[in-house]
């Protein structure tokens, strides 16, 4: 019986983990390092929690595989969501700088920059895409 739950449980979630063919492309000219948290599905991870996910503000491009977007978005449907943060270890709502949306069918992204933010991020082309943040002029 044990096993039926367990098999029945997993046949259930399958539809809700994210399997993305995308790839992003960050570069940060800002004043602060970046990292964001997923707003979407049930899990809302930081991406300091994985390897690479924090972004250096050294103006380089720094590539984000589909291995770590299908992580951090295992939940979250067709679009995975993110608040970000001008910081190391990402922060509340109230401190984020801008709001993305990923479409993981196609690899857009959609970007909304916070109102009173000091920076301004933008995306261009699709997967991978390009994500440049960089200070307010």
């Amino acid at each position: 019986m044990r096993f039926k739950k367990i098999l029945l449980v997993t046949a259930l979630a399958l539809p809700m983990i994210a399997k993305a063919d995308v790839s992003l492309t960050i570069n940060n000219t800002s004043n602060a390092p970046s990292t964001v948290r997923i707003t979407s599905g049930s899990l809302h991870f930081c991406s300091a929690s994985f390897p690479g996910g924090v972004t250096p503000n050294d103006g380089k491009d720094h590539p984000i595989a589909p291995s770590t977007i299908n992580l951090l978005c295992r939940t979250s449907g067709n679009t995975c969501e993110a608040d970000m943060f001008p910081t190391n270890n990402c922060g509340d709502k109230s401190t984020a700088v801008g709001h993305a949306v990923l479409h993981l069918d196609t690899g857009a992204v959609e970007i909304t920059n916070a109102e009173k933010s000091a920076y301004d991020i933008e995306a261009s082309g699709t997967n991978p895409t390009l994500v440049t943040i960089k200070n307010k002029s």
